[in-house]
């Protein structure tokens, strides 16, 4: 190559970096909807999973997505324990006792304030149960996060069935 290419291709480059950049770098609501949409992901239980490898798996997760005490509000759970590891075993439990599901999470409305430091996420959680009866649980809820290191979700409230 010749030294009359040397800076157009530099340029080039660099233009290719700089649109690869602003293109592939996920924006903060991303990362608000990568947090609650991992967190679903966790909670859905997996069939024939090993018990010890399902809870290092949640526990895994929730010190990524989940701050150290969450808030959670659920109207047929009156106690529910606020710490991760509790809440990581509650999760496990609960894929023991409803079989297989999955969780769909749509209609996500994302509000982050102006310092970037908390997140309001409002959606509908639908949990879907795999074969057997094939009973489905639609709901709203709303999570809070807060932004240190990461996204991680404080709060989480599950509306009444039907409460949409």
């Amino acid at each position: 190559m010749t030294k009359k290419w040397l800076i157009p291709a530099i340029c080039a480059l660099v233009a290719v970096v700089v649109v690869a950049i602003v293109v592939f770098t996920p924006t903060e609501e991303d990362r608000v909807k990568q947090a609650v949409t991992r967190f679903a992901r966790v909670v859905e239980p997996r069939p024939n999973e090993n018990p010890a490898f399902a809870l290092g798996r949640i526990n895994d997760t929730f010190k990524e997505v989940l701050d150290d005490r969450v808030e959670i509000a659920v109207p047929e759970l009156p106690e529910i324990p606020a710490d991760r590891k509790s809440l990581a075993q509650l999760a496990m439990q609960g894929g023991a006792r409803y079989g297989e599901v999955s969780i769909e999470v749509s209609d996500v409305r994302v509000k982050i304030d102006e310092g970037k430091t908390r997140a309001q996420v409002d959606c509908v959680a639908e949990l879907r149960e795999k074969g057997g009866q094939g009973r489905r649980d639609r709901r709203r809820v709303s999570f809070g996060l807060r932004n240190g290191d990461r996204w991680r979700i404080t709060s989480i409230h599950v509306a009444t069935s039907g409460g949409e």
